[in-house]
């Protein structure tokens, strides 16, 4: 079964047919299998395999990252540089986060042995080291149920020990037979103990304005916030800049953001 499994995979990334795969209810031993196999590649994430793994369920995703999975990846970053470009973040204080991408596969309790390969995380260093789990994770794909989303969401939470902060999954639907692709971004927090999950509209747009979400200083330092922070400081993400880049992908690639 493992080798099965491992024959699509790499068939899949050498001829990019789909850009993603997933393998539920995997038995211990050939998750166990594939995952050796895949973590022994020269470099999965610069090959742009991303790699999921739920353990409890025995949950597999692998992820080819295209172009227009990247897309929020971009504008995350953007963002990041204009925290800085407004005054938000000082120079020395935006030198405290790394976006340095890795396989995180140290959770915890439930989540053991669990493996997460976010398409863009934040972590504080701390005297000069990066923490263990980063603060704020992006993941970006085709989407899955509502239920793998708050998995996915559950699995930093509860697997980092409460480490990770904020989750922003950004979630593209297959286009519909007028060549349509709705897109969503949901911010995952948790609140009073009880993971939240805000889901915005990215296409189509909201017919009415609603206000930018936001990261605070807070979350992003990871209740560690430098001197001179205002911890309660909001970060805001733009949606207006993230529909432009998303759109300008996808007519690049001829389908059509979904209008309503």
């Amino acid at each position: 079964m493992a080798a099965q499994i491992l024959a699509q995979i790499h068939k899949a990334f050498e001829t990019r047919t789909c850009e993603f795969l997933t393998f539920p209810g995997l038995p211990p031993t050939v998750s166990a299998k594939i995952l050796e196999n895949l973590l022994s590649e020269k470099d999965p994430i610069a090959l742009g395999l991303r790699i999921h793994f739920i353990a409890p369920d025995g949950y597999l995703r692998i992820v080819m990252a295209s172009r227009l999975h990247e897309t929020a990846v971009d504008w995350l970053r953007i963002e990041f540089g204009l925290w800085i470009g407004y005054g938000l973040l000082t120079p020395n204080t935006s030198v405290l986060i790394s976006d340095t991408l890795s396989i995180y596969d140290t959770f915890v309790g439930t989540f053991a042995n669990s493996k997460k390969t976010p398409d863009l995380c934040y972590s504080p260093r701390v005297n000069g080291v990066k923490t263990e789990f980063p603060t704020v994770v992006l993941e970006a794909g085709w989407s899955e149920s509502q239920a793998q989303l708050e998995c996915d969401c559950q699995l930093w939470f509860e697997g980092s020990a409460g480490a990770v902060k904020v989750v922003l999954l950004f979630k593209l639907f297959e286009p519909n037979m007028f060549n349509e692709v709705k897109a969503t971004l949901n911010v995952c927090r948790v609140v009073e103990g009880a993971i939240v999950l805000d889901t915005l509209n990215i296409f189509p747009p909201p017919s009415e304005s609603i206000h930018d979400p936001y990261i605070t200083v807070e979350e992003l330092f990871g209740d560690q916030s430098p001197p001179g922070l205002n911890p309660q400081t909001l970060f805001p993400l733009s949606l207006a800049r993230l529909r432009f880049i998303v759109e300008h992908e996808l007519r690049n690639q001829r389908l059509v953001p979904m209008a309503g």
